[in-house]
């Protein structure tokens, strides 16, 4: 969980945003987001809530023998980088796969291609019947497709991924039921490893906790506070200790908000402090 301290894009607030929820469990105004405070933001979702989402991307099938050459030859490069990498640092990248896929093919290849994307998809059983989708712009309250393609601000890549919803409803075959050969093992030595300790001969002297006694020697330290925090320590000073001031030093003049380093001189075994210099950071 993480507070961030953001302005507001629109009215400039300062507000604080939580990335685990907003709210009064959570120290924040309900319904801020990102960029706009919970104000401007829920003017914002009642006044786009008047409007529709009219588009959408949705994949559709082409044919298009000329752009799965393409995408044979892009594989063919990064499974070769892929290699050169894994022979360099001496690793092995597991294959990733998916949970599902809607049209419940084995085999999912997803290309991001002059910020087009596409899919070819193909079952295990037909490995030379592959289906080319792409991703194109769907006219929501027309309920069709339109010309344009839907696009995305991403870098070219290449992913493969398999369905494994799919493979886990697949039924057994018959040589995922054979049973698992017997390997030959070597007969057992008797040769055990063992710590013969007498435990009853080892004494230990009981512990003391002896508490180190401060000395009269003086330490010198330095903080970071604002100006309203740096006050409110001379004000009020520190758990069992008072904080004062040296002579030519004044807290009067400090702006709230603006960071200060002061450094302060404290005896260990004395319960006061005193601030020799303030400084701007």
């Amino acid at each position: 969980m993480q507070h961030f301290i953001l302005r507001c894009k629109h009215c400039q607030k300062e507000y604080t945003y939580c990335t685990y929820g907003n709210g009064p469990d959570y120290g924040t105004e309900e319904g801020c987001s990102m960029e706009y405070c919970a104000e401007c933001q829920k003017a914002i979702d009642k006044a786009f809530s008047a409007i529709p989402i009219k588009f959408k991307p949705e994949r559709k099938e082409i044919k298009e023998p000329l752009l799965l050459e393409l995408f044979s030859k892009i594989r063919e490069e990064e499974q070769q980088k892929k290699k050169e990498e894994e022979e360099k640092n001496k690793i092995r990248f597991p294959v990733i796969c998916s949970s599902t896929d809607p049209d419940n093919y084995d085999n999912i290849e997803t290309y991001i291609h002059k910020n087009k994307k596409y899919q070819v998809k193909w079952n295990d059983e037909t490995p030379d019947k592959k289906h080319l989708f792409v991703f194109m712009e769907y006219d929501i309250l027309k309920g069709q497709f339109t010309k344009r393609p839907w696009r995305y601000e991403k870098k070219d890549s290449y992913s493969f991924h398999r369905n494994a919803w799919k493979m886990m409803l697949k039924p057994l075959t018959e040589n995922d039921t054979k049973p698992i050969p017997v390997e030959p093992m070597s007969m057992p030595t008797g040769n055990l490893f063992f710590w013969d300790w007498d435990l009853t001969q080892q004494k230990r002297e009981p512990f003391v906790y002896a508490p180190k006694q401060p000395q009269h020697v003086i330490q010198i330290h330095t903080s970071e506070a604002t100006g309203e925090g740096v006050r409110q320590t001379v004000k009020h000073g520190w758990y069992q200790t008072k904080v004062k001031l040296a002579k030519g030093v004044t807290v009067k003049n400090l702006i709230d908000f603006v960071d200060y380093k002061y450094t302060y001189e404290k005896y260990d075994d004395e319960d006061i402090a005193t601030i020799t210099k303030i400084e701007c950071v």
